[in-house]
């Protein structure tokens, strides 16, 4: 992951339970909000576009870091697609999300963060995962 010291980030959260504190007029679930997450993420990508516009590659992220604890929720995502471990090129990236990001897991990261990413710029978010363990 890039280092922090010299990168430029943005900082924000998603709560998983969110959708339970919310009043929906329809019938409402879990995958239903889980796109809200994704909805974050690519924003963030909209973001890192911004900042590299100007720069020689410019582009959105293409690579999203999560913790080991996210693996199942990501397995879960409706747009997430798994990548046998026999079939791993980087044998830390379990898969890819709605085909335009690597996922990777690093099990040095901090608990319930999921990083968004540029590979190889010093441009990313980090969504804090609350209330899922």
């Amino acid at each position: 992951m890039t280092d922090t010291n010299e990168a430029t980030y943005v900082s924000m959260t998603w709560d998983y339970d969110g959708w339970k504190k919310i009043k929906f007029s329809i019938n409402y679930e879990q995958k239903d909000w889980n796109h809200e997450l994704m909805t974050k993420i690519n924003q963030s990508s909209a973001q890192i576009y911004k900042k590299t516009a100007c720069e020689e590659k410019p582009g959105g992220a293409d690579k999203i870091t999560i913790s080991a604890n996210l693996v199942p929720f990501f397995n879960d995502l409706e747009y997430f697609h798994h990548i046998h471990e026999a079939d791993r090129v980087n044998k830390n990236q379990i898969g890819t999300l709605c085909g335009r990001y690597k996922v990777i897991v690093d099990k040095t990261q901090e608990k319930s963060i999921v990083n968004v990413e540029k590979t190889n710029e010093n441009y990313f978010a980090r969504i804090k995962v609350l209330n899922y363990s």
